[in-house]
């Protein structure tokens, strides 16, 4: 169900109020979320919109704004030449700018032009695109955009936001005389039997596990789109999988890469505000982690000449420099620790600007459970191991090793690994160097050696605004 209700926005046509209302939401759109500079605005007529000529990065775009009451989709002829008119005015890009959007005839017709013109550059947005792009993959702007434009859609949404979604009720749960589940969702509940009062509290507590993993799952591309704003302010600040692509990633399948290196790069220009922005994101994944690569980043500010604090200059293991930090006097004084607290939320409320606490507010607001701080390694070497074709050998060696241990631990491997993954947990949970010593024994297995993490790498640009406000200028 679409967020945002166009039909706030006057058409064009009929007894409007404003027949330019939609030209003036275009203009707002590529100002505040494209950066865009307004060059030129061509009226066409009440039936044939508005041409809108913007500077984007140096490059004009001819902007085509259609807005048509709901259900009334654009036809090809209210969209006459365009690539005659891109051409007339001078630009590089032509973007159908559409509400809802275009009938598959015009869709078909954009896509032909371009195919028979290579030199012909367009981008079709109907209204989800435009609505993903100010609510989903925007930032703060874009929630301002939406509250001036769609004042009833935006009330709407802001006052159910932190409510989890109300997909599954009570009215769902299966009942027996001692036990309750959800049918598809994986969740179930014991009692005791005939227990009316437990019963009706597992019922409730069904739906509301229930819905707060719906609602998780909802939100979790704009949690995603938020985190990959930041990657592409920050570049080598988050890993993920080598054996997935940037497609196939989800929120719980990147982690903060805690580059010691990156933190000591932001330290010697003294880049405090990009230091503690950085580490506020980490800190999603890991607080104790994100107070370590802070703390390091505060020594390295305040006595970076230190003899103790440059020993630590080599140092590539957050877990290790989290150890070596508690032998060093520094960390224990007044003026440092006093400095931990500006991770605190309480610091962001208070101290941050508005771009700031509204980029953080998204994060917190839309942050799903169970996110972690490294990739799973027995789950990395599985996936390699599936990746490489090594799957049958790693299975084969994890069980030569399982034959070491006695035979109790065997009997525990043997019957709690129906999967690879499972299998390395088992021997791991046994010996906590089982994928270590597996390396040794098998140096030929891809799986064990390769890297399992590279650097994230998303496409696109962060909007142009929040890179200053959170101290990474672009």
């Amino acid at each position: 169900m679409p967020l945002l209700n166009f039909s706030e926005i006057p058409p064009a046509t009929g007894a409007s109020k404003d027949t330019e209302a939609f030209e003036k939401f275009a203009k707002d759109f590529f100002v505040s979320l494209r950066g865009a500079k307004i060059t030129k605005s061509v009226g066409r007529g009440p039936d044939g919109g508005a041409d809108l000529i913007v500077t984007v990065d140096g490059e004009n775009w001819l902007v085509s704004c259609k807005h048509y009451l709901s259900g009334n989709y654009v036809p090809p002829e209210k969209e006459l030449d365009p690539e005659g008119r891109l051409k007339q005015w001078g630009c590089k890009k032509f973007v159908a700018f559409y509400s809802p959007g275009p009938t598959s005839g015009l869709e078909q017709k954009l896509r032909q032009t371009q195919a028979n013109n290579p030199s012909f550059v367009c981008e079709l947005m109907d209204s989800g695109d435009i609505e993903r792009e100010m609510i989903a993959t925007a930032s703060a702007e874009g929630w301002l955009l939406a509250m001036r434009w769609f004042p009833s859609s935006f009330a709407r949404i802001a006052t159910s936001l932190v409510f989890p979604l109300r997909v599954h009720s009570e009215q769902s749960v299966v009942e027996g005389d001692d036990y309750a589940f959800l049918p598809g969702i994986g969740l179930s509940a014991l009692f005791r039997p005939r227990d009316d009062a437990a019963a009706s509290e597992a019922r409730e507590i069904l739906t509301l596990h229930a819905n707060e993993t719906a609602t998780s799952k909802a939100f979790a591309g704009i949690f995603q789109a938020r985190v990959e704003d930041f990657v592409q302010l920050v570049p080598g600040s988050f890993v993920k999988p080598v054996f997935l692509t940037n497609d196939q990633l989800t929120v719980h399948d990147v982690f903060p890469s805690w580059d010691l290196t990156l933190i000591r790069r932001l330290a010697s220009t003294s880049n405090r505000v990009g230091l503690l922005n950085l580490c506020r994101v980490w800190s999603l994944w890991g607080g104790h982690l994100a107070e370590t690569a802070y703390l390091y980043a505060q020594l390295l500010l305040q006595y970076g000449d230190n003899a103790e604090v440059r020993q630590l200059d080599g140092e590539t293991s957050i877990q290790n420099l989290s150890s070596h930090l508690r032998t060093i006097d520094l960390t224990n004084t007044a003026v440092i620790r006093q400095k931990l607290e500006e991770l605190s939320f309480s610091e962001l409320a208070n101290g941050a600007i508005t771009t700031e606490r509204g980029y953080f507010a998204a994060l917190l607001c839309f942050c799903p459970g169970g996110l972690r701080s490294f990739i799973d390694r027995p789950l990395g070497a599985a996936a390699l191991a599936h990746h490489h074709g090594e799957y049958q050998q790693l299975e084969r060696a994890a069980f030569a090793l399982a034959e070491t241990f006695c035979p109790a631990d065997r009997a525990y491997v043997h019957g709690k690994s129906p999967t690879l993954r499972q299998l390395l947990v088992s021997i791991k949970f046994i010996q906590s160097d089982a994928l270590d010593a597996l390396a040794v024994a098998n140096p030929a297995l891809r799986c064990l050696s390769d890297p399992m993490i590279e650097h994230w790498v998303p496409a696109g640009n962060p909007p142009p605004f929040l890179g200053k406000a959170l101290g990474f200028r672009t």
